[in-house]
């Protein structure tokens, strides 16, 4: 006899796998933003408020690296 819920073991599996992949792709986000205000040697204070723009931006097209979306944290310190 076959075991019948097979299917949805296999797509809650790969359902988790996405979830953790999202959240090491925000962790990775989080921590180059971080890095980047580090590097041009003030704390940024806009971080949270851009973060919560790009994860926007992230969910109307998935398809992008959320990394790339990070336009903001680009080296502006000789401005």
């Amino acid at each position: 006899m076959k075991h019948k819920t097979r299917g949805w073991e296999i797509a809650c599996f790969l359902g988790l796998l996405a979830f953790i992949n999202a959240l090491l792709e925000l962790l990775s986000v989080i921590v180059y933003a971080v890095g980047k205000s580090h590097a041009t040697g003030r704390l940024r204070h806009d971080l949270v408020r851009s973060l919560f723009r790009q994860e926007i931006a992230w969910f109307k097209d998935p398809k992008i690296p959320m990394r790339k979306l990070f336009t903001c944290y680009t080296d502006d310190s000789q401005k």
